[in-house]
This record gives C-alpha cells, sequence and structure tokens, in this order.
C-alpha cells in the first residue's frame, strides 16, 4: 500500500525518508533500504497490483507495470525529500 509518508506491504513499513532506492533486476524487484537488517524489501516483478477507485486490481498503469510505477513514485518523493531538506 501507497499512503502519503510511505509503503506498507504484510506488517513491513517504510517512511519514504527510510528508503535508499529501488531497483529490478531480471524478475525481481528491491525496495532498498538499512531500517530491516535484511537490506529492503525484495519481491518478483508480477507480483504487485494497484487497486484504484474502481477497486479492481491492475498490473499496468498507463501501460507501464506497476512496478515500474512504484519505482518512479520512490524516486519523485526522494527528490521532494532533497529539496525540502535544502530549505
Amino acid at each position: 500500500m501507497i499512503t502519503d509518508a510511505g509503503l506498507e506491504c504484510g506488517g513491513v513499513n517504510f517512511l519514504w525518508s527510510e528508503i535508499s532506492g529501488f531497483s529490478i533486476r531480471g524478475e525481481e524487484a528491491c525496495v532498498m533500504s538499512q531500517k530491516y537488517p535484511s537490506g529492503g524489501l525484495r519481491f518478483r516483478v508480477g507480483t504487485c497490483h494497484f487497486v484504484g477507485r474502481d477497486l479492481l486490481p491492475e498490473k499496468y498503469l498507463a501501460g507501464y507495470p506497476v512496478e515500474y510505477c512504484l519505482m518512479n513514485r520512490i524516486t519523485f518523493e526522494q527528490q521532494r525529500l532533497q529539496v525540502t531538506a535544502g530549505r
């Protein structure tokens, strides 16, 4: 689940400020963070779903896999945090 504060997934949560990056290599995606000893959250590409206003799970948004949209959101939030810290 994506919230204004960060990400939540099966009892694991990350504030945007706790995420150091995101990568996709082959069939594995990783939310990178030092918050947990594992170094982040790894999952298989194709397992994420977006649930919008119609409450139907979707694997693609505007033609892009949800994992790539998540990567873009993480990048956006990291840039926003950098701008806020620079004030």
